[in-house]
């Protein structure tokens, strides 16, 4: 059994090196050559997923080879629908186009019954329109995040909290981050890691507005340990590259309290480091030292 495990680990962890060695090449050894890849039977779920997922990666922009995806969304089989879902997102990520096919098949799946289909379409639609901040995009994905905060699913609102981020990067949406904020108002009760997903989806729409994110950490801060959390990790985004030096000693002073728990939001912080001291050398030398 445990070589068995160990072999879908070794081989989920193959197609993403395989995937990422060979993007946008629109060629690989494991899945652009056969209609039906022998390399999905040597996986199990999760490594079906992604594998089938790699193929928009590996044919990146080429909107042209999205029929190869076509095959593999219409399959029996969940992981390989999900996969292919998330792969045509990948594939047309930044890529604009009158047709505009991918918003229409991805917004069809929103309301499957199967939680895999519906979370990789919402996750590739943040994807595929990353930065375009279309209204009819983040209508459908809000409408998908609020479904699952009603029953606090935890999984679906972390994956589409992400991907309403990426399509509404460095908007500083009020209503947007009015929706996140009310999912903390009842972080207390809640221990999910998916609230850090939350996180970094309104930490996306703050990222590089510096001092316009104020407002949202202070709040963030009175909501817990993972409202604390959150609030280190809208800063760091807000701040990244910025080389603020007060930014970094007040991380700093985060990481310097000894907690006996509840003290995730530390290692937010020891990231938000550095990634305010990024783009600066003196900064970046003397955060690496400390």
């Amino acid at each position: 059994t445990t070589q068995k495990i160990d072999s879908a680990h070794q081989n989920l962890a193959s197609s993403f090196v395989n995937a990422f060695v060979n993007a946008g090449s629109g060629t690989d050894l494991l899945m652009t050559q056969d209609p039906k890849p022998e390399w999905l039977s040597k996986n199990k779920e999760q490594g079906i997923l992604c594998a089938t997922a790699s193929i928009g990666l590996i044919n990146a922009w080429d909107v042209d080879k999205s029929n190869l995806i076509d095959a593999f969304a219409s399959s029996d089989n969940t992981w390989i629908k999900s996969g292919a879902l998330l792969a045509h997102g990948i594939l047309t990520t930044g890529v604009r186009s009158q047709f505009d096919a991918t918003f229409s098949l991805l917004e069809e799946h929103l309301s499957d019954t199967d939680s895999n289909v519906k979370n990789c379409s919402a996750l590739s639609l943040g994807i595929a329109y990353a930065g375009s901040n279309r209204e009819d995009v983040k209508e459908s994905l809000v409408q998908v995040f609020r479904g699952a905060s009603s029953g606090l699913i935890m999984e679906t609102l972390g994956l589409t909290a992400i991907s309403i981020g990426l399509v509404a990067v460095g908007t500083c949406d009020p209503e947007l981050t009015q929706m996140f904020l009310e999912i903390y108002d009842n972080a207390e009760n809640l221990n999910s890691p998916y609230l850090r997903l939350i996180a970094v989806g309104l930490g996306l729409l703050y990222l590089g507005k510096k001092d316009a994110s104020d407002l949202t950490v202070e709040i963030l801060n009175t909501a817990g340990p993972m409202g604390q959390y959150a609030a280190v990790t809208v800063m760091s985004m807000a701040y990244a590259n910025s080389g603020n030096v007060l930014k970094i000693q007040h991380m700093l002073h985060q990481t310097a309290e000894h907690l006996e728990k509840d003290n995730e939001y530390q290692s937010a912080a020891v990231l938000g480091i550095a990634m305010i001291a990024a783009a600066e050398d003196i900064g970046s030398e003397m955060v690496l030292r400390t």
